[in-house]
């Protein structure tokens, strides 16, 4: 299981979030990556190998400022 609480990005610390679902506009998402809250939320629902490509995918976009 992914057990992350924070990661940091560049000059800022992203809380990480595993809610079991994440649903924006009606699609359901793997990850979501919040700037403005410094969050990145992994879906809890994912194996742990899709979880970890996920984190990384949403530190990618963290990354995007």
């Amino acid at each position: 299981m992914l057990s992350l609480d924070s990661v940091k990005v560049g000059p800022k610390v992203f809380r990480v979030e595993r809610p079991e679902n994440i649903v924006d506009g009606g699609d359901s998402l793997w990850g979501q990556c919040d700037h403005s809250k410094c969050v990145i939320k992994v879906a809890g629902r994912l194996a742990d190998d899709q979880a970890a490509v996920t984190l990384l995918h949403e530190v990618i976009h963290a990354l995007d400022v």
